[in-house]
C-alpha cells in the first residue's frame, strides 16, 4: 500500500507542481502577458486593473529585467493610465519611459490607446514624412495595361513609419470623372517590402491619340506623416497613343497659263541740252632741235725729251752748291794759322767738267 500511495503521489501531484513552483519574475511576465491580451482583445475577461496596475509598476521598479520586458511594463501603465485614470499627460510620460527603452516598440490595433501611443511616437522619434522614388521609364504598358511602381526611401526607425497607405491620384479622359483626380490603392509584394505598385486596367487610359494619363502619389505612415511625389499641377504622365509626325501630303502645283506678252510702248525721252563748254587753251608746241655736233680735238704731239743738263733746275743746284763751296773756302783761308792740306782742313776740292 505504500509504494501504490507514492506511485500516486508521483503520477498526480508531480506534473502539476510546476504551476504552483513559479518564481516571482514569471509572475510579472505574466502581468505583461494578462495586459497584452486584455488590451489587444484576445479575452473578454477584465482583470483586476488595480492589481495589474500594481504589478507592473513593481515589474518597472526592477533594473534586473531586460529592457523589452521593462517597456512592455511601461506602455501597458500608460495604457491603463489613459483609458482608465483619463489622464493622457501621464499616460504620456509612461509611453515616453517604454520609448526610450525600445524605440522600435509596437502596438496591436485593437488599443484604445493607440491613437495617443502614435502621437508620442510622432513627437518624440519620427515626424518626417517618407520619401517616395518613382521613375516613369520603369512604368510597364502591355496587353492594353499600365503598371507603375514607386518605392518608400525613408521608412523611418519606429515600428509605426512603415507606409500604412500609399495612394495614386490619376486623372484621364476615359475615367468616369475626366476633369476630376480619383484615387486607386497600391499594394507591395509582403509585408516589410518597400516596393509598391498599381495596375491601371485598359478602360481607364486614353483612347484617343495624343491624350495623356496623368498621376501622382500619396504615401501616410503609421503615424499620419504624409508625403508625396508630384501633385495635381505638375503631374506624371503617361501617352499611351503618341502622335505620329506624318509629312504632309504632296500638293500638285500646276503652272499658270501662259498669257501673250504685252507689248509696251517706249517712253520719249526728253531731249537733253549738253553745258555749255569751256573753250580748251591751245597747247603750245615746242621743237626740239638737235644738240650741236661734239668736235674732236687730237692731243697735241709728244715733246722729244730734253737731256738733264740742259733743263734749268740742273743749273740751279749746280748753282748753289759751287756758291756754298767757295764761301766755306773763304772762311777757312781766313782763319790763319791752318793747315795748307786741303784734307787736313776737312774740305775736298771738287772740279766739275763741261
Amino acid at each position: 500500500l505504500f509504494q501504490v500511495a507514492i506511485a500516486f503521489h508521483a503520477l498526480v501531484f508531480y506534473p502539476v507542481w510546476p504551476l504552483y513552483a513559479q518564481t516571482e519574475e514569471e509572475e510579472e511576465v505574466n502581468a505583461v502577458e494578462q495586459a497584452k491580451d486584455f488590451f489587444c482583445g484576445y479575452t473578454e475577461e477584465e482583470p483586476d486593473i488595480n492589481e495589474l496596475f500594481l504589478q507592473l509598476q513593481a515589474m518597472a521598479a526592477d533594473e534586473a529585467l531586460p529592457n523589452i520586458v521593462l517597456a512592455d511594463a511601461y506602455k501597458y501603465q500608460g495604457c491603463i493610465m489613459a483609458q482608465y485614470g483619463e489622464n493622457e499627460y501621464q499616460a504620456s510620460l509612461l509611453f515616453r519611459k517604454a520609448l526610450r527603452l525600445n524605440s522600435r516598440l509596437g502596438m496591436c490595433a485593437q488599443n484604445p490607446a493607440l491613437a495617443l501611443f502614435k502621437k508620442v511616437i510622432r513627437e518624440t522619434l519620427d515626424d518626417t514624412a517618407p520619401v517616395i522614388q518613382h521613375d516613369p521609364a520603369t512604368n510597364r504598358f502591355a496587353d492594353d495595361r499600365l503598371t507603375i511602381g514607386v518605392e518608400i526611401a525613408d521608412a523611418g526607425e519606429t515600428a509605426f513609419s512603415m507606409p500604412a497607405e500609399v495612394l495614386l491620384f490619376y486623372r484621364s479622359p476615359a475615367s468616369p470623372n475626366p476633369e476630376g483626380w480619383a484615387t486607386l490603392q497600391m499594394f507591395s509584394d509582403a509585408p516589410g517590402n518597400t516596393a509598391y505598385s498599381v495596375v491601371i486596367p485598359g478602360t481607364l487610359l486614353p483612347k484617343a491619340t495624343g491624350e495623356s494619363f496623368d498621376y501622382y502619389f500619396q504615401v501616410t505612415d503609421e503615424l499620419g506623416n504624409v508625403g508625396t511625389t508630384g501633385n495635381p499641377e505638375q503631374p506624371f504622365s503617361f501617352v499611351p497613343l503618341p502622335e505620329t509626325k506624318t509629312p504632309p501630303p504632296a500638293v500638285a502645283v500646276t503652272p499658270p497659263a501662259a498669257t501673250p506678252p504685252s507689248i509696251v510702248e517706249p517712253e520719249p525721252t526728253p531731249e537733253v541740252t549738253p553745258p555749255p563748254t569751256t573753250p580748251v587753251p591751245e597747247e603750245t608746241v615746242v621743237e626740239e632741235t638737235a644738240p650741236p655736233a661734239f668736235t674732236t680735238r687730237t692731243p697735241p704731239p709728244a715733246s722729244e725729251e730734253k737731256p738733264i743738263w740742259k733743263s734749268w733746275p740742273f743749273w740751279t743746284v749746280l748753282g748753289v752748291v759751287v756758291v756754298g763751296s767757295a764761301v766755306t773756302t773763304a772762311a777757312i783761308a781766313s782763319g790763319g794759322g791752318s793747315s795748307s792740306n786741303p784734307a787736313e782742313n776737312g774740305t775736298v776740292p771738287v772740279t766739275i767738267v763741261p
